[in-house]
């Protein structure tokens, strides 16, 4: 469960120490109390809910518990959220909770492909050339198998497309530095030789302009390809059911450490085929 997902400071800090005691042994309620320079009476009273910690008290606290700066920011926030008693002041702090919740609870901040991937704008050159046609999106990745990267010709077989507009997605992906192609001559002709990819991992966030149209081309492209499959070579899934914001979150989140053993498999697998995955989750009422 993500930290981002505690409505109490209180909650966060006892699962943190129950969780961890067993693998540190210096992670103890005592020593927490210890570097919070509070009594481990009071800091039961504090975890019961008859008491609250000051904000410096915290601040010691996370840094004994080892916490990140987002992660100390959120309990911070937390803390003042539930010891404030002015109603307007309440609210915005809610919201910034929120605000934050959101923002921790993002697909970038669990995936490394952002630190490894060149900068979505410049992927997005030439009117948003990489991210507004799935096809340069699927080369690229087609590219990433052996069998394509030696052959190209053989990506416009599978996904039935034509051999031109595989070229084209080359050319625009040479351009963009994320292939990088010789040249050889062929009989006083200039000919494409062979390819190197420079750039294996890209990943666009949400608040880029490429986003949705990005997103919806694919996705269409997705569902052609999914009427082209039999059930043998496609799984899907979906559902509408009903539930509380919190849970929504919650599902998120687990969805996101999924995505994170999802990254790490496929970083140590080798590169035989060119596979989709999608997973959306909306609200359509309430």
């Amino acid at each position: 469960m993500s930290l981002f997902q505690e409505k109490s400071y209180r909650s966060a800090i006892e699962r943190i120490v129950s969780s961890r005691k067993h693998l540190d042994s210096r992670m103890r309620f005592g020593l927490l109390a210890e570097s919070m320079r509070i009594q481990k009476s009071y800091l039961s009273k504090v975890l019961r809910g008859d008491a609250h910690l000051s904000t410096d008290q915290l601040y010691l606290g996370c840094k004994y518990l080892g916490l990140t700066p987002e992660e100390s920011k959120y309990l911070q926030l937390l803390l003042e959220f539930e010891r404030s008693t002015l109603p307007d002041r309440k609210e915005s702090l809610r919201k910034q909770v929120e605000r934050m919740q959101t923002v921790q609870l993002e697909s970038k901040k669990h995936l490394k492909a952002g630190e490894v991937a060149r900068d979505s704008e410049e992927l997005a050159l030439g009117n948003g050339a990489y991210y507004l046609d799935p096809t340069h999106q699927l080369v690229h990745i087609a590219l990433t198998v052996p069998k394509y990267l030696s052959d190209p010709r053989l990506i416009s077989q599978d996904l039935g497309i034509e051999p031109e507009r595989v070229e084209q997605s080359i050319d625009v992906l040479t351009k963009l530095g994320v292939l990088a192609v010789s040249q050889e001559n062929s009989a006083g002709k200039r000919a494409r030789g062979k390819i190197e990819l420079l750039q294996t991992q890209v990943h666009l966030p949400r608040e880029s302009p490429f986003y949705r149209p990005w997103r919806a081309q694919l996705r269409q492209w997705a569902l052609q390809r999914l009427l082209q499959l039999d059930s043998k070579k496609a799984y899907t899934f979906s559902v509408v059911f009903s539930a509380d914001e919190e849970t929504r979150t919650e599902i998120q989140a687990k969805f996101l450490e999924f995505l994170s053993w999802v990254e790490k498999r496929v970083a140590k697998t080798k590169p035989e085929r060119v596979y989709q995955m999608n997973f959306d989750l909306f609200r359509w009422l309430g």
